[in-house]
Parts: C-alpha cells; structure tokens; sequence
C-alpha cells in the first residue's frame, strides 16, 4: 500500500486479490440508476463512458493463510484511511464507502447473494481504458505477463487488481475506487445473474395474453408438425404423383421383349419367367451394414 506524496493528495494505491462477481470490464455508456438513460458529460456534451465491476474480498477469519489476511487489512486500512481524511468513519450513511457487506442485508431486508458473503464487495469504476494481463511461467522459471483483453474475462473469475483509493468531500461525500489495471488469477465458476430456478422467477399466475394466443404456443419447440391442409366443399385438390421406387430385379419394359431362352451345347434354358432375372445371393461388403430386409436371422441386421 501506498500513499502519494506530493502538494496534492491522490490517495492510496493498493494491491488486492479478489473475485469479479458483477459488472464486466468492458467500457460501457453509463446509465442513470433510476431513469436508465445514458448520462452525459456535462462539460463536453458528450455520453460519459465508464467501466464498472464489483470485487469481492474475503473478510478476515482465523482459519485463513496470513497472505489473505494481509489482502483485505491492506484495502480495509487504506478505505479508513481515506474517510477519515474526509472526517467520517465507517458506518455513516452520510458517506459513500463504496463497498458492500456480504453478510448484511440490503436495504429492502433481503438477504445478499450467495457469493457476496463472508467478503466485502468493492465498487471498482473508472472511466480510462484499462490494461489487462495474464502471468505466463516461462521454462526457466521466469514470469512475463501476457496481455489480455476484456473479453478474456466473466464474471466468477479471481483476478488481482491494481486500485486507487480516494475520498472526497462535497455534496456527496464518499470514496472513489478506481482500477488502474487488473491481472488475471484463475478462472472461476460463471456467476449467473439469476440465483432462483426459472418457476421462481417467473412465478405460476396465470397468463395475461388471449388464450387463443396461448393455445398456438403450447406446443413443445422443436416438435413442430406442418398443419394440414383443409379440403374445401367444391375444390379442386390434386392429390401428388406417387412415385414408386423401381425394382432392380425387374427388367425395364422396353428389354423385356428382347429376352430370349440362351442355349449351350443342346440344354434347354427356359426363358426368364415373369420377367426376372434370376439373382445370385448377394454378400455383404466388408465394413457396410447388411441392407433391410437383407433376409439375415431377425436381430442380427446390422445398421
């Protein structure tokens, strides 16, 4: 942890191990909590853009290695440091911390989700590019840190993340928390923005739409049957051709005239009969499947 010296005061930098459990580090539009419109930079006139993601840090306990001690005394010491400079102390609803207890509850009563508890979850925003990166062991041992993009990265990953921590004073008096770049730890388990099962969060009331609507959808997707055509009184509907497949053992008509009883040395070969040529028993190729109806012993065909 450091602090920057100097005439101005530009807060602590800190190094911090934790897990993305919201947002994304992609540079974004900053949108208004509560209208949800796109928020626009006062001075230049222009939409502000932001990237925005929650870290979440273990809390200490007794049971944990020094190391992951050290993790969150370092940010917790450096988040002190910053409000008290501002003259408030945690907790003061007066003052944004810029941080969540994951095992408190929300301010509706309800209680956090699963992967915010035992942790406090850091708001980490800023609206400069960052630079992302991946340690890479080479086979002499040394490490080189192999750059990355947003995209390398969901939520549910455990990354390390290079903050600096300001408080401010004013109308809104609080934190700032911003990541100055972040290096990729291990993957971890996607979080998925919804904890309950699809019944839960849609619910079993009934449908608010026409129930003729309701009816059309009911059947299952990817079963979907063509409707059949109704046959009007006094219309005309041709019925298609139907085209049989020929016989290989049935000579075409225009040969069938041709075929005559072949004679060898005085015997008598009778014509072919009904039509047929006579057919030797076929053997199956090596490494095809017998044909149907192949006349093989019932559960032997193989295909």
């Amino acid at each position: 942890m450091n602090q920057v010296q100097g005439q101005k005061d530009y807060g602590i930098e800190v190094v911090v191990d934790g897990r993305i459990v919201w947002g994304d580090l992609q540079l974004k539009q900053k949108k208004n909590f509560h209208t949800k419109q796109v928020e626009i930079d006062t001075k230049t006139g222009k939409e502000i853009m932001e990237i925005a993601f929650g870290v979440a840090i273990p809390k200490v306990n007794p049971q944990m290695p020094d190391a992951m001690k050290a993790n969150f005394n370092n940010v917790w010491a450096a988040i002190h440091t910053e409000s008290q400079k501002c003259g408030f102390q945690y907790p003061n609803a007066k003052f944004s911390f810029k941080f969540t207890d994951g095992d408190q509850p929300k301010d509706d009563g309800s209680a956090q989700p699963e992967h915010y508890k035992g942790c406090i979850v850091l708001t980490c925003v800023t609206r400069i590019p960052l630079s992302f990166f991946k340690r890479v062991v080479q086979a002499d041992g040394s490490v080189i840190h192999q750059q990355l993009t947003a995209n390398d990265f969901k939520t549910g990953d455990y990354v390390r993340v290079n903050l600096n921590i300001k408080g401010h004073t004013g109308v809104n008096p609080g934190l700032y928390i911003n990541p100055n770049g972040v290096l990729f730890l291990a993957a971890g388990e996607a979080i998925q923005s919804a904890s309950v099962s699809p019944s839960q969060m849609f619910g079993s009331t009934p449908f608010a739409i026409p129930e003729n609507v309701m009816n059309n959808q009911q059947q299952p997707i990817g079963n979907f049957q063509q409707p059949q055509q109704q046959v009007q009184p006094g219309m005309y509907h041709p019925q298609a051709p139907v085209f049989q497949q020929p016989n290989p053992n049935v000579l075409p008509p225009q040969m069938q005239q041709h075929v005559q009883a072949p004679v060898q040395g005085g015997m008598y070969h009778p014509a072919v009969q009904n039509n047929v040529a006579p057919q030797a028993p076929q053997q199956p190729q090596a490494g095809y499947p017998y044909p149907f109806n192949s006349g093989m012993p019932s559960g032997t065909q193989g295909y």
